[in-house]
């Protein structure tokens, strides 16, 4: 709960913009690029799959549809939904600006209670694939592994390299940040997502998810 902070998300004393700050708005700014119709956002077909319980990508799109494009907070939302966004393990709750637990809210019994009920247990023994993510990766062109730990319970769940994924006639290219990895730690992760018809490509070691989207941004559809 303490992730869903606005100050964190928005605010950077030491930079202007939000491109300027991080991976979330240099997405943003290059998905709105020559858009003067906030209803032509989701031909950017982006989709997000994280690990994290909070609900940050939903609100700063939300935000950020908002404010860009004058709108009030349910007409942002309903653009905002058109973007698949899956949580691996839950969420802190259904994502409605103004209903129900608002991102940021302080934290009491009842939002606790509530967030508990939302969250998806895994059990001890090694989980069984996800079945939603597994669609959403199937049908994309790219991935892109932003932060991603390749813990090896996390890379089960996700599953990639047993997705069939792409058309099967053009492929699928596949892009990960490995910051603050050894060779060895890398060569590791490498071999727990890679696979026969998708080798993921390892960035160097000192690449972060905001430099990661600037330097690869020529080979990733939704930011061309």
């Amino acid at each position: 709960m303490p992730s869903e902070n606005r100050d964190l998300l928005y605010i950077n004393p030491d930079q202007d913009a939000w491109g300027d700050s991080n991976w979330l708005g240099y997405l943003w700014q290059r998905m709105c690029l020559e858009v003067n119709d906030p209803k032509l956002l989701p031909l950017n077909t982006v989709a997000f799959i994280t690990f994290n319980y909070d609900r940050t990508v939903e609100n700063f799109l939300q935000t950020s549809i908002q404010y860009t494009f004058n709108l009030n907070p349910d007409a942002a939302q309903e653009i905002v939904q058109e973007f698949p966004i899956f949580h691996m393990y839950g969420d802190l709750g259904d994502y409605e600006p103004g209903h129900g637990y608002r991102f940021g809210d302080a934290v009491d019994v009842s939002r606790i209670k509530h967030a508990v009920s939302r969250l998806r247990v895994v059990p001890n023994t090694r989980p069984e694939r996800d079945h939603g993510c597994e669609k959403m990766i199937s049908v994309a062109k790219q991935t892109v592994f932003l932060g991603f730990g390749f813990d090896d319970m996390n890379c089960h769940r996700l599953a990639f390299q047993d997705i069939k994924v792409g058309d099967g006639s053009k492929g699928h290219t596949a892009y990960a940040t490995s910051y603050g990895m050894t060779d060895a730690e890398r060569h590791i992760a490498k071999q727990r997502v890679s696979s026969t018809q998708c080798e993921v490509h390892m960035m160097d070691d000192d690449v972060d998810c905001l430099r990661a989207l600037r330097e690869y941004a020529s080979l990733l559809h939704v930011l061309a």
